[in-house]
């Protein structure tokens, strides 16, 4: 929007505003562990014990098992359901431009002074994991591939759904003026101020295998017990 006053001063406003939902379908993260610790095929029953699978003491080892109780082994404080205008690579921005120009007609310079404002509310962005590649490591014994195949690539379960509120305000002062016939000299100066606060779930939902060969605690060497 253009605005003369008179001949020598004019003013613009420019506004923008951009809304969209996000293109991942996220889903809540209720991750429950289970963990075979002595890799026996069986989670959760005594299978070393004297005189027969189910009877005797249970073994340290067997102690050892992890298992999945339907409580779910990540925080929950903050996880809910959420709309994909809400989700993780939405779309919620928004930006507001003031100008005001003065230009004498005798006099050899201009002056530009403009005020910005730029708000983004979005869920701002997470990680993805790559599910093309992760499917190669399917059945291997640091299994990381994805639970949803590698057809659903933009999937993530997330238990600290994204909040984002940054704003950004600044001040533009830009003077022309004509040094010579050749010659015109600016002078720019600008003043801005930054907030931000935000909400971010770090994994999204894909946790690291506990047979990682890099990141798990569980190592192979059967002499360790599947221990550091």
């Amino acid at each position: 929007l253009n605005i003369p006053v008179s001949d020598e001063i004019s003013f613009r406003a420019s506004f923008k505003s951009s809304l969209a939902d996000s293109f991942i379908n996220q889903t809540v993260d209720r991750y429950d562990w289970s963990l075979d610790y002595n890799r026996d095929g069986k989670i959760g029953q005594n299978v070393s014990g004297p005189g027969g699978p189910n009877q005797g003491t249970v073994t340290w080892a067997d102690a050892g098992d992890i298992v999945a109780d339907g409580i779910p082994n990540v925080d929950q404080r903050r996880a809910r359901e959420v709309d994909a205008s809400d989700a993780y690579y939405n779309v919620d921005n928004s930006a507001i431009r003031l100008g005001m120009l003065f230009a004498p007609v005798d006099k050899d310079f201009e002056w530009y002074l403009s005020f910005d404002s730029f708000e983004d509310n979005g869920a701002g962005s997470i990680y993805l994991k790559d599910c093309e590649q992760a499917e190669m490591s399917r059945g291997l014994s640091y299994d990381f591939s994805c639970d949803t195949g590698a057809s659903d690539p933009f999937h993530a379960a997330i238990n600290n759904p994204g909040e984002l509120d940054l704003s950004i305000e600044t001040i533009r002062s830009e003077l022309k003026f004509q040094v010579n016939e050749n010659v015109v000299g600016e002078l720019r100066v600008a003043v801005g101020e930054h907030d931000r606060y935000q909400m971010y779930d770090g994994d999204g939902g894909f946790h690291t295998s506990p047979t990682h060969p890099a990141y798990g605690f569980v190592r192979n060497n059967a002499d360790s017990m599947m221990m550091n």
